[in-house]
């Protein structure tokens, strides 16, 4: 009638009318209130509806006032109420544990197979008060129930209602009191086995046939073409042998680093959902088969606890059938994993339902906050098991579609056609992403590709995918052997770690020059003095013990074995720059020549996200936009070539990441250190030579350099003066394209670079050029200037000019160690002050294959002493070594090379300046093997 009217034909019920008359019989009076008062409900007038509101919110948060306020409402008995109802229960409880003189939950029921899960349960150990944190063990007692067997409940407990008292008794001493444990021996013994161990594959194949039966029908049911083995059929020849499937795949895993690791991880994957199949279907043969193949990744990927302890439980359940037949016929028929419902496929491992309990214990409705309270802690312990059961029992009364053990309801619940119908939708955008971004069983390069940045692994990671396998069966077999059959190592011996390369090993970091610069300072220099006491004190040849270098290495032109680095820019900056003697004025340039790695090196990506977006929306608008002016704009790129002389200089930069450069391809965030790759390099300028060739304007002239040769926005150029071009430094090509561009009627050219060495080369040989002039746009930001090549030419005269290449590479560039502690300021004024080493640079820079040694080393030996000491009067090295260390007191590295020394790095040079440089010109130059 509360509901619907008076109506006596309808006499049913429904359960919003019986929560309005318990909530009229709840809230009722005997008697008219008078003046306002508190409310007082009696105990024989609760109703199910506000008992079950105060227990569910108790349970689930414990939180007292919001339980008021359901109470001041009338909705929901009070707060005190709540605590007398735990506090009746857990007494009650622990009546029934002392006669029983045992602690068993009423919730279990007798007759059935019962596992027990024992761990710690910490909550927030770092806290600095007990009422945030909790350390405790977590017991968890599981019962699976059966169609034939549903076990039969324990007798309800009889709970006294006659009390209001809300303290708690006492636990039997038995379970509140643990007893001490003798010490964990440190060398358990491992126990005889009488028979053989042998685990077999029957289930873990016939499960991997069902998956390879599913991922069969999922192919067959897409497009024929869209898998790797379909176009390797479609594409073979029409008299071609066809590999079968099995075949295709071994060679692919043999020749293709990509597709051998995609093919493991699906193997993995598919032995990964086997194990997870046998957990959520109870099949503990297929449990055991299934983690006994997974057990050698483990020992591959260096997780040491479970190597050791996940063997040996492998061997425990396969000796379960001899060692306790009962307990194996238990686990075979599914008790191994925990049901928490009837629902199919849908059991979990033991662990897995015990660390949900855990998280239960660590809720808002847990332990947490109470641990300081042994009556609170006592009665949420034993009196909530019985609390959430109350609350359970209620919602199924009230709930008319609990489940029941009908088929439907049985079935799993992601059975549905809306989860199938998004699992669908997920599948399809994974497989276009996967799509956009190269199908990796049909990557056929011998690269290894991270799939989604194209980052490239290192060899040593394709060495890990390549033989992992192979280690974790190894090892896994080399522990059962030695630790459990033959017992020769103890089972709490260290497990060698493999350390392999994967995907996520961080590059290895270079040693600094500052770190190892002192260590190797202190050690040298001890070393030498000790040998120079040594000598003195034996009456030595000293003459003949500065003759010799003390290491491999002369510390005066190395440094930690590598070479001596200076700052080259002092040469442009303090010595040639102050020769400039006109105003500085580049308007009226018409071509300019681009080192486009030094443009990249400036241009960061910003809000480019992509590789093609780096292109057009960075590289490309500031190539056109700041040339608008020219008529013909070149960009020349480095290539990189093995066996350099470079190398030496690119070792000293640290390590990067490969990454494949491709349109969609993202962009790293370490841009500098994507660029310290030099295969990164090599397709980032070819990527970036073709898009600025297709999107240029036709009216301006634009040439890259692509490899050894050139392409042009313009089709019908000349390009037999440019290419093939086998030059490795721009530095030097730079200028094959300055004199073409002369060629074509630009006589006013700039240059725009960060290089010093552009700066020498371009003096060199700039009336070899036929250039009007010359300007190089260096540096950028607030050091950027405009330096006159020209003007600073004429200033030098055509000799010094012609020699300034090798005095550079003399006295240190990027391929030539300088001399320790001596700059470019101080050998240029040492030059100036012995104008006489000329005589050997014009040697050096004329005949670099034929240079005389006796005649070119004295000059250079004088130069050098008087670089390292302006007023000395010697012509020998060895005597300056001498003088220097001797009677001044100069580190082993502030003195000279020994003469040998010395004219090992003047050869250097000379192949440097004299073959290299010197040839800059020349589209094909020849150069001798520096092994000569």
């Amino acid at each position: 009638m509360l509901l619907y009217g008076p109506d006596i034909m309808t006499e049913s019920y429904t359960q919003e009318t019986l929560s309005i008359a318990q909530l009229i019989v709840y809230n009722s009076m005997n008697s008219r209130k008078h003046a306002p008062a508190s409310s007082h409900h009696a105990k024989k007038r609760e109703t199910p509806s506000q008992l079950y509101l105060g227990i569910m919110i108790h349970c689930q948060t414990r939180k007292r006032g919001l339980i008021d306020k359901f109470f001041k409402l009338g909705l929901s008995v009070s707060y005190t109420r709540i605590l007398s109802i735990s506090a009746d229960i857990t007494n009650s409880l622990c009546r029934q544990y002392q006669n029983d003189g045992f602690v068993c939950p009423s919730s279990l029921r007798e007759g059935l197979f019962t596992l027990a899960a024992v761990d710690n349960i910490d909550h927030n150990p770092s806290a600095t008060s007990a009422k945030s944190s909790f350390h405790g063990t977590g017991i968890s007692l599981f019962q699976n129930t059966q169609r034939d067997n549903q076990g039969a409940p324990r007798p309800k407990i009889d709970i006294d209602h006659t009390t209001n008292i809300r303290i708690t008794e006492e636990l039997p001493e038995s379970y509140a009191v643990v007893k001490p444990v003798s010490v964990w021996p440190k060398n358990p013994e491992v126990p005889e086995i009488d028979k053989e161990i042998v685990i077999g594959k029957t289930r873990l194949l016939e499960s991997r046939t069902k998956e390879y039966r599913w991922l069969h029908h999922m192919e067959t049911s897409t497009k024929p073409d869209t898998t790797a083995y379909a176009e390797y059929v479609d594409g073979c020849e029409d008299n071609a042998e066809i590999l079968s499937l099995d075949e295709w795949i071994e060679k692919m895993q043999q020749e293709h680093p990509q597709f051998n690791y995609w093919y493991m991880t699906l193997q993995l994957e598919i032995d990964a959902l086997i194990f997870i199949s046998s957990i959520r279907q109870g099949d503990f043969e297929l449990y055991i088969e299934a983690l006994s193949n997974i057990i050698p990744w483990f020992f591959a990927l260096d997780h040491i606890h479970y190597s050791r302890w996940l063997p040996v439980h492998v061997r425990d359940l396969a000796l379960l059938q001899d060692h306790n037949p009962q307990l194996f016929h238990e686990f075979s028929d599914g008790q191994f994993v925990v049901f928490k419902s009837k629902k199919k496929f849908s059991a979990i491992a033991v662990d897995h339902a015990h660390e949900q309990n855990n998280a239960l214990v660590k809720s808002d409705g847990g332990a947490i906050g109470l641990t300081e309270s042994p009556v609170a802690l006592r009665r949420w312990m034993i009196a909530g098991p019985e609390m959430a059961r109350l609350v359970q029992e209620f919602e199924i009364s009230t709930d008319p579609e609990h489940e029941t053990e009908s088929d439907e309801l049985e079935s799993h619940h992601e059975d549905t056609t809306s989860t199938q119908l998004a699992f669908h939708r997920d599948v399809t955008a994974l497989v276009e992403v996967i799509d956009e971004m190269d199908n990796p069983f049909l990557e056929d390069s011998k690269d290894l590709l991270v799939l989604d940045t194209k980052d490239i692994a290192s060899e040593s990671v394709i060495e890990t995918v390549r033989n992992i396998k192979q280690i974790g069966k190894e090892q896994y077999t080399s522990f059962i052997k030695e630790r459990l059959e033959e017992k020769t190592v103890s089972i709490y011996e260290p497990i060698k770690r493999n350390s392999l390369a994967l995907f996520s090993t961080p590059i290895e970091k270079k040693r600094t020059s500052a770190q190892g610069k002192i260590s190797s300072l202190k050690s040298d220099l001890s070393l030498f003095s000790r040998l120079y006491i040594a000598c003195q004190s034996r009456g030595s040849d000293l003459d003949e013990f500065f003759e010799h270098e003390n290491q491999k290495n002369p510390p005066s032109l190395s440094q930690n074995g590598t070479i001596r680095q200076c700052d080259k820019s002092d040469l442009s900056r303090k010595c040639l720059e102050p020769l400039i003697s006109k105003t500085i004025d580049n308007s009226q340039v018409n071509a300019t020549i681009i080192d486009g790695a030094a443009v990249v090196n400036m241009l960061k990506p910003g809000a480019a996200k992509t590789f093609h977006d780096y292109a057009v929306k960075v590289f490309v608008p500031y190539i056109v936009n700041r040339n608008s002016d020219v008529g013909r704009v070149d960009v020349v790129w480095d290539t990189y070539v093995e066996n350099s002389l470079k190398s030496a200089t690119r070792e000293k930069r640290r390590k990067g990441i490969r990454r494949r450069v491709q349109a969609q391809t993202n962009i790293p965030k370490n841009w500098h250190g994507f660029l310290r790759v030099d295969e990164n390099k090599r397709e980032l300028f070819q990527f970036l030579s073709e898009n600025l060739a297709e999107v240029a304007n036709t009216e301006k002239k634009v040439i890259c350099t692509v490899g050894e040769n050139v392409i042009s926005n313009q089709a019908h150029i000349d390009k037999s003066k440019l290419q093939p071009c086998k030059h490795e430094e721009a530095d030097t090509r730079v200028m094959i394209h300055v004199a073409d561009a002369v060629r074509d009627g630009f006589k006013k050219i700039s240059i725009k670079t960060v290089d010093t060495d552009v700066i020498v080369i371009a003096i060199s040989v700039f009336k070899d050029t036929e250039a009007d002039e010359i300007w190089i746009a260096f540096a950028t930001g607030k050091h950027f200037r405009y330096i006159p090549i020209h003007d600073i030419a004429q200033s030098l005269g055509p000799l010094k000019s012609r020699f300034l290449p090798i005095f550079h590479a003399f006295t240190g560039c990027d391929t030539i160690s300088s001399f320790a502690g001596r700059g470019k300021k101080t050998a240029w004024d040492t030059w100036n002050a012995f104008p006489e080493v000329s005589a050997a640079f014009r040697q050096m820079t004329d005949q670099p294959s034929t240079i005389c040694r006796d005649s070119i080393l004295p000059l250079l030996e004088r130069h050098v002493v008087l670089l390292y000491d302006r007023t000395s009067e010697s012509n020998s090295v060895h005597e300056a070594r001498k003088v220097l260390f001797a009677h001044k007191g100069r580190s082993i590295e502030s003195v000279p090379p020994t003469r040998e020394a010395l004219y090992q790095h003047a050869k250097r040079s000379v192949y440097q300046a004299g073959l290299i440089w010197i040839q800059c010109l020349l589209l094909q130059p020849v150069l001798p093997s520096p092994d000569l």
